[in-house]
Formats: structure tokens, C-alpha cells, sequence
């Protein structure tokens, strides 16, 4: 004789097998929510490293170049004491930044430049560390 009853459901078997998958799939949403927040943890916390960067190489920017500024100012100043003429000593401080400004181009244009470009590329396509 056949068992079988006309609704499709197996007797026992069925109840157990609708527990298992509404069980694996909390499991599933549990685990997809993990993955999220562990995603967003990772995002906000790379995004926290870059505004850090940010701020430390504005602040150095920024205390470097009133440093510059300030030795501008003596050199010029010392230059006018030496030359007995305030005006010709900024101006030959501002003839020496000009020439270090040449200098340093003429660097940049030949030699500088393509290896921080490469440098750059090679960062970009790095492995990083935490990755397979």
C-alpha cells in the first residue's frame, strides 16, 4: 500500500527539513550581516588612516613653509646687513629662491619625476598585505 498522502509532505521528515532550512538560512543572514559590518569596520577604519594622513602632511606642509618663510625673511636680512642695503639683501634672498626653484625643476624634469610616477604605479598595484 502506498502511504503516500495526497499533500506532499512525508510525515516526520518534513517539519525537520523546514526547521533545517529556516535555520541555515538565519545562519546565512547572520553571517551576511557580519560580513557587512565587518566590511564597513574596514572602510572606516581605512578612511580614519587617510584623514590622519591628511591632517599630518597639512600640518607638516603648513609648519614647513612658515619655516621657510622665517628663514626668507633672515636671509634677506642678513643679506641687507652684509650688502648695507636692506632692499638689495631681500633681493638677492629672493634671487637665491629663485635659483633653487630653477634647480629644483630642472631636478624634477630629469630625474625626479618618473621615479616617483613609477613608484606610484608600483603602490597602486601592490598586494596588500592583508589580502591572499
Amino acid at each position: 500500500m502506498n502511504d503516500h498522502n495526497g499533500d506532499g509532505a512525508r510525515g516526520p521528515e518534513a517539519p525537520a527539513l523546514d526547521e533545517w532550512i529556516e535555520d541555515v538560512t538565519a545562519h546565512a543572514q547572520g553571517y551576511l550581516t557580519a560580513q557587512q559590518t565587518l566590511i564597513k569596520l574596514d572602510l572606516s577604519e581605512r578612511g580614519g588612516r587617510v584623514a590622519a594622513k591628511t591632517v599630518w602632511y597639512i600640518a607638516a606642509i603648513l609648519l614647513v613653509s612658515i619655516g621657510i618663510g622665517l628663514l626668507a625673511v633672515a636671509l634677506g636680512l642678513y643679506l641687507g646687513r652684509v650688502l648695507h642695503d636692506a632692499v638689495l639683501g631681500f633681493l638677492a634672498a629672493g634671487g637665491v629662491f629663485f635659483l633653487s626653484t630653477a634647480l629644483f625643476y630642472l631636478l624634477w624634469r630629469w630625474v625626479l619625476r618618473d621615479r616617483i610616477i613609477l613608484a606610484v604605479i608600483n603602490a597602486a598595484h601592490a598586494k596588500p598585505d592583508n589580502l591572499p
